[in-house]
């Protein structure tokens, strides 16, 4: 389903309006899946950069956000 919002309150010129496609809770829950996989089978290729921190065994979002500073 696609919802179209207000990027500015009260103009509604097409132009300026925002597309948010929604998904449903299946749709949600298989790309959640899917993009796991991708990420097990990217790690164990070695074909992520180790400054990638999502969902990776080992790897914490705290520890991006120190070494950032």
């Amino acid at each position: 389903m696609d919802v179209m919002l207000l990027k500015r309150s009260g103009v509604s010129h097409l132009g300026s309006l925002r597309t948010v496609v929604l998904f449903s809770a299946d749709g949600n829950y298989a790309f959640k899946h899917i993009g796991h996989q991708m990420m097990k089978k990217a790690e164990a290729a070695k074909a992520l950069a180790k400054e990638q921190y999502g969902n990776r065994r080992g790897h914490k979002a705290t520890d991006l956000a120190t070494n950032k500073i």
